[in-house]
């Protein structure tokens, strides 16, 4: 699953079992998803956003945390 358009994109996920958010690369993430559906196990991360570094996925943690549990401008 290898390409170009997810070579350095990162993803904000969301795990409702772990109740905290979670920083991985996209095509990791679509790895895992996808072995998850073949193998008939229900994924617990729902992916919140896309971004162009780790760093900027971080940032939009931040970003999101402020929305969800306090500063309701910060979006």
């Amino acid at each position: 699953m290898s390409s170009k358009i997810l070579q350095g994109k990162w993803v904000v996920e969301w795990s409702e079992i772990q109740q905290q958010f979670h920083v991985d690369t996209l095509e990791t993430t679509l790895k895992r998803n996808l072995q998850a559906f073949i193998n008939d196990r229900p994924s617990q991360y729902v992916i919140l956003c896309i971004a162009d570094s780790q760093d900027q996925a971080h940032e939009l943690c931040s970003e999101i945390k402020a929305v969800k549990y306090g500063d309701q401008s910060e979006l």
